[in-house]
């Protein structure tokens, strides 16, 4: 085979772009529904002529929820996220190229909220049981139309990398 026993596509190469001794730059702007806006930057030139090269990229996403949360009153599954990467190319010579990377994010989602599709048949139904146990226990039970948009949790999730 191509790639090996038990493979069924091989290997994943992704190379970022270096950079670059001829100034360059792009950027991109991403506009949505639910207040979704995306950003996008990148920037390369010379530091010193034909020996070192930056390059600095930088991502910013942000996007209102799209289920709203019975316990908080707050749209769920929004995000707000901000990746920043840094490149040095060190080119003393034509036989010697050194990159070093630097790297960021910081990610801020109101992630991972989700919504009853249906209730399987159980000897218990849930539909009989849930709402009452819940209930009980001061929560408010999450609607079983998914339609409804509306889940009941308390919980939030961050990362700094």
């Amino acid at each position: 085979t191509l790639f090996g026993k038990n493979t069924t596509a091989g290997a994943l190469n992704i190379t970022t772009q270096a950079p670059s001794f001829t100034p360059e730059g792009r950027a991109e702007l991403s506009v949505g529904d639910y207040g979704f806006l995306q950003a996008k930057a990148a920037f390369s030139g010379p530091i010193v002529n034909d020996k070192v090269a930056a390059r600095f990229s930088v991502v910013s996403t942000r996007r209102d929820g799209v289920l709203d949360n019975a316990t908080t009153g707050q749209k769920q599954n929004g995000q707000q996220s901000i990746s920043l990467r840094g490149q040095l190319l060190f080119q003393p010579t034509d036989q010697l190229r050194v990159r070093l990377f630097a790297d960021y994010a910081d990610l801020t989602p109101d992630c991972c909220t989700q919504v009853y599709v249906r209730v399987g048949d159980t000897q218990k139904p849930l539909d009989q049981r849930f709402a009452a146990l819940a209930a009980g226990r001061g929560y408010r039970p999450a609607s079983t139309n998914p339609y409804d948009r509306i889940a009941d949790v308390d919980g939030a999730i961050q990362a700094d990398q």
